[in-house]
């Protein structure tokens, strides 16, 4: 996980298009996890993504 603080400094270190379809597989991954730890996984992961392409998490 990135620290908040370094988060800061990765805004719009992707491109918010890049970061959405990223995130499309990772919902969709998200919506076949039977575990509620792996859809807390997914979670982060796409708000990572959300952060370092500056979109609101």
């Amino acid at each position: 996980m990135i620290p908040v603080k370094e988060a800061d400094d990765l805004t719009k270190f992707m491109a918010v298009a890049d970061a959405n379809k990223i995130i499309a597989y990772l919902s969709a991954s998200y919506m076949a996890a039977q575990d509620s730890a792996s859809r807390a996984e997914f979670k982060r992961l796409a708000d990572e993504l959300r952060r370092v392409s500056g979109q609101k998490t």
